[in-house]
């Protein structure tokens, strides 16, 4: 059986697709501001988000979650509002786990302070 080229992208599409229906989903099922939005703004934020994460060299669901979630939970402009985020985000040396590492920290820290 030959696989041509073509189908391996519309196969890497549908995987994608998938995967930022559910991180929609969860967003709205736990994030506030989230479930505030309304569905096809939170679907058009996640898009874009998903390729600023691939862009910054996140690549596992997880790592791309927490880039995700961080513009839902630390609002619009984190990464600048964040200086040890846009550090991170912007080292070359730092290994994508470590950036969402970063991330997930500071996602933390909002959530034991009554945020999200």
């Amino acid at each position: 059986m030959k696989v041509h080229k073509e189908q391996l992208e519309a196969l890497g599409r549908m995987e994608s697709e998938a995967y930022e229906e559910r991180l929609v989903g969860f967003l709205r099922r736990t994030v506030t501001r989230a479930r505030a939005a309304g569905a096809a703004e939170v679907e058009a934020r996640v898009r874009v988000d998903v390729g600023e994460a691939r862009a910054l060299g996140l690549s596992t669901e997880r790592q791309i979650a927490a880039y995700v979630a961080a513009w839902w939970v630390l609002g619009e402009g984190f990464a600048e509002r964040f200086p040890a985020i846009g550090e991170a985000l912007a080292d070359e040396g730092c290994s994508a786990d470590e950036k969402a590492q970063v991330l997930l920290a500071h996602l933390d820290g909002k959530a034991q302070k009554g945020g999200a």
